[in-house]
């Protein structure tokens, strides 16, 4: 009868997930400062600009000189140069991660393209901590998949987000992903999940075909 309870929860959350620490498989690599600095090293090579077809990808977000950008999970922040051009020095562009030694990468990063309108937010894996309407638009780039929090995640982010303001997720399709299991759950499901949250979908978007996809939200 136990078993049976379990497996009912289980197959009631979107995915067959539960709403905390789901993310266990693709945060593996990350618990360690080694692991972390492996990634990094990945992360920050300049190919990958044109692997995750970035510049399109800035383009689907509509941004606006003056406008305040979130890169949150930025990693080594290899989208703070676009983004930094897309708002102009008018604008302003936050580097959010979990990870100190990532925001640290971040920001050498941006001194090297010599970004001046950046700001840094460590925030944790139950809080973007971002201050309230502070952004009009946040995009997470190949990081939705690790939360282990997304409905508390999701409540910041909702927050953090000026009245129509826009939250864009770009992410793996998991059958696309190189490592089986990798990533948590499927389109479909991350939409039911962000619409749950209190999104309203506006943009799905085939982003590099047959591997990641591009979907863009407002809050309801």
């Amino acid at each position: 009868m136990k078993v049976f309870a379990i497996l009912l929860i289980l197959t009631a959350w979107p995915g067959g997930l539960l709403p905390g620490q789901v993310a266990t498989e693709a945060n593996r690599r990350l618990e360690s400062a080694e692991g972390r600095q492996r990634l990094i090293e990945v992360l920050s090579k300049p190919e990958r600009v044109e692997r995750l077809r970035a510049r399109k990808l800035v383009k689907e977000l509509g941004l606006r000189p003056g406008d305040t950008v979130v890169d949150l999970g930025t990693g080594a922040g290899i989208l703070l140069p676009l983004l930094a051009a897309a708002v102009g020095p008018a604008g302003t562009v936050i580097a959010q991660d979990i990870h100190q030694d990532y925001l640290d990468a971040a920001q050498k990063m941006a001194g090297q393209a010599g970004i001046e309108n950046l700001r840094l937010v460590l925030g944790t894996e139950r809080s973007p901590n971002l201050e309230p309407g502070v952004a009009d638009v946040i995009v997470t780039v190949d990081a939705y998949h690790h939360f282990n929090y997304p409905e508390e995640m999701l409540a910041g982010i909702r927050a953090a987000l000026k009245p129509g303001g826009r939250f864009a997720v770009l992410d793996y399709y998991p059958e696309g992903f190189r490592e089986p299991g990798h990533i948590r759950a499927g389109k479909e499901e991350f939409i039911e999940e962000i619409e749950a949250a209190g999104f309203r979908l506006i943009a799905d978007k085939e982003h590099v075909p047959e591997k990641q996809y591009l979907i863009i939200f407002t809050p309801k």
